[in-house]
């Protein structure tokens, strides 16, 4: 008899949670666990742990079954899906008619390659894939009623509602008892990882927010990032890039070395999350889409256990999910005041859109730290094309540059960077955003009492908090907040460029700001997200 897809998961995280235990040790584990007569094989194993991601991101209404069944149109059906998702959040009514037509018209529009049947979907068709979806936004009357304040679970906290939202979270803080290690936050934002250091070349799409041609948004990536308040934890970031496969031969991992051209797609990902602790995902519009972020959420939930935690996020498309009922994570909606094609989320007359501490430092912290091994990576380059000595690898921690001078200038290609290598500059960066630096932007929202007596019922709970919070508050006392920024600033002036960039040009490029929230997303939006080249 073969195994659930709920205790293949628990193989999995078994796999995860005891990296020495071999696949013949996890094999007896299984055969002990879940009593069966004799112990699976070793490629039994290898399967399960070849298909990880994709089985710990499995909705609890597939955890009873032994294996799924292959369905007709997959592609049709995540296009719907994300269109579903969209409209019930806008309280766009969803009938069958509705389904019907709105299936047939994605139909139409599928390369040849994607398309199973005749386009035609029947009542029974519609009716089995609205059960499947099991939507869930608001929560169930007692979900509701056990919320502090009674409301329900896609409750969205608007800019003048502060007060009450603060009172809120004290609310939940004193009822389900979470430490300060327990409420995260998480947001995305792009990235031009490739963008030319030399504003001689054409940067005036990127740097004025003008619309994107199809060269420059070729080097551009969505990337989420998520931390809790103290900065103990980080979680794995989430990478969506235009294609789905590209050179890892120049990665820093052996593993990703040796993958050669024949190696799937599938199994190319896995490597990479083994090797990088981060998700990849691709589309052509390099959008986060709702499944994605759902897939992501239900991962985390399942490697939670038994713990609980609190997860700030603000309502923008990517994060419009189709069941916001989780076993172990709890979700708290802040209104995202920015739009698709008005992308500027960080001051207008000097008042800031939204409460995020992400965007109250921590993001444009990682810019810098990005922006530094850029920096550092176009110096060596300059020097090995001038025959001069290169400097030896990045250490963000404590590098210093000298200057040379007649240093030989860059060409637009040599600012081209290999994919794998800026996911590697993406996890060193996010490993070396400080706890410092992440507390500070939590402080600056104001949304928790974090220099008052945490709010919890249980005294335990608050001597814990105090116990986290209180060396933070005494080392961000004497904490350089600049440091990186005035780094960066310093050896930007090292790389010989006809004209330079500012840093704050740099840092507050408009159309990395840019974040996909359309109060109404087209089919052929929806289409593009989910294509891949």
């Amino acid at each position: 008899m073969g195994y659930t897809i709920k205790q293949k998961i628990d193989i999995c995280l078994k796999a995860e949670a005891f990296p020495n235990m071999t696949q013949a040790d996890l094999a007896l584990w299984a055969a002990e666990q879940y009593g069966s007569q004799k112990a699976p094989s070793q490629t039994t194993i290898s399967r399960i742990l070849s298909s990880k991601n994709d089985l710990i991101a499995s909705k609890e209404t597939d955890f009873q079954l032994v294996r799924r069944r292959k369905q007709s149109n997959p592609l049709l059906r995540r296009i719907l899906t994300e269109w579903i998702t969209q409209a019930i959040w806008e309280n766009i009514p969803i009938t069958t008619p509705i389904i019907q037509s709105t299936s047939n018209a994605i139909w139409n529009r599928l390369p040849k390659l994607e398309k199973d049947g005749n386009g035609i979907f029947n009542h029974k068709w519609c009716n089995h894939f609205l059960k499947r979806l099991n939507i869930n936004l608001t929560g169930s009357p007692q979900d509701i009623a056990s919320n502090p304040g009674q409301y329900k679970l896609n409750k969205v906290w608007k800019l003048d509602e502060k007060v009450e939202l603060k009172q809120y979270l004290c609310d939940l803080i004193a009822q389900d008892n979470y430490s300060p290690q327990d409420i995260f936050v998480l947001d995305e934002f792009q990235l031009f990882y490739s963008l030319p250091l030399d504003q001689i070349f054409d940067v005036s799409s990127v740097d004025k927010g003008l619309k994107q041609s199809s060269s420059s948004t070729e080097n551009s990536l969505t990337i989420m990032l998520g931390c809790n308040i103290d900065g103990s934890e980080k979680l794995s970031p989430l990478i969506v890039g235009k294609y789905d496969r590209f050179d890892v031969s120049k990665s820093s991992h052996s593993s990703l070395k040796t993958a050669t051209i024949s190696v799937s797609q599938h199994n190319l990902m896995n490597r990479l999350t083994e090797a990088y602790q981060l998700f990849y995902k691709s589309n052509t519009n390099k959008w986060i889409t709702s499944s994605m972020f759902q897939n992501y959420l239900l991962t985390l939930d399942h490697k939670l256990g038994n713990r609980k935690i609190l997860l700030l996020l603000d309502d923008s498309s990517s994060h419009r999910i189709i069941n916001l009922k989780f076993e172990n994570i709890k979700l708290c909606y802040l209104k995202n005041n920015t739009n698709h094609t008005s992308p500027y989320n960080s001051l207008y007359n000097g008042v800031k859109f939204d409460y995020l501490p992400m965007n109250f430092g921590i993001i444009e912290e990682f810019k810098i730290l990005y922006r530094l091994q850029q920096y550092l990576e176009m110096i060596n380059r300059q020097r090995l094309n001038s025959k001069a000595e290169a400097s030896p690898d990045i250490d963000l921690s404590n590098y210093k540059a000298v200057a040379l001078q007649g240093m030989e200038v860059l060409s637009e290609n040599d600012y081209h960077i290999p994919l794998i290598k800026v996911i590697e500059w993406i996890k060193r960066s996010w490993d070396s955003l400080t706890c410092e630096k992440i507390f500070l932007s939590w402080k600056k929202t104001h949304l928790l009492p974090l220099n008052k007596s945490w709010p919890s019922n249980d005294p335990a709970m608050v001597l814990k908090a105090d116990s986290i919070i209180a060396p933070l508050i005494s080392s961000t006392a004497s904490y350089n907040a600049n440091k990186s920024y005035d780094k960066l600033n310093e050896i930007m002036g090292y790389l010989n460029v006809v004209i330079p960039w500012e840093i704050d040009e740099l840092l507050g490029l408009v159309n990395e700001m840019g974040k996909v929230t359309l109060s109404y997303v087209s089919i052929e939006e929806i289409i593009g997200s989910c294509l891949s080249e």
